[in-house]
């Protein structure tokens, strides 16, 4: 995947956009981005309707199942979470909050049980002189 996304970037290299991005009326901010039409940030009914629904309809999938890109922000969002990613990484690459992201996608991690005992059981196992946490704060 890398090498694809390597020449992707050589070939159309991030183009500067900026826009109010968090509210419509809110304080312009310049990103590059690394997918755009012209230079320009896309309209995500645009993505959907010209590239996005007949690439569902090429790969066999009904576009009427309402499966927009948004989907792929929940399928990043899982994967990362489910690989192990904190809730606090994935909130700053969505641009969520923890909470926001904890709601929508706790349940994405269903493991998370297995590798919280996992992680105290390795804690335990260690010699006592490996479990001594310094304490940094002033006593």
């Amino acid at each position: 995947m890398l090498p694809i996304l390597a020449e992707h970037i050589r070939q159309f290299p991030p183009a500067a956009v900026t826009l109010p991005w968090l509210v419509p009326d809110g304080e312009p901010t310049t990103f590059a981005l690394l997918v755009t039409r012209s230079g320009a940030a896309l309209n995500r009914n645009d993505v959907n309707r010209i590239y996005w629904q007949p690439a569902q309809r090429r790969a066999g999938i009904d576009p009427a199942q309402r499966q927009g890109m948004h989907v792929l922000r929940h399928t990043a969002a899982s994967a990362w979470l489910s690989g192990g990613a904190d809730f606090v990484a994935v909130a700053a690459w969505l641009g969520d909050t923890v909470a926001t992201v904890h709601a929508t996608y706790a349940h994405m991690m269903p493991d998370a049980g297995t590798r919280g005992r996992k992680a105290m059981d390795a804690f335990f196992t260690e010699p006592a002189s490996a479990l001594v946490v310094p304490y940094g704060g002033a006593r």
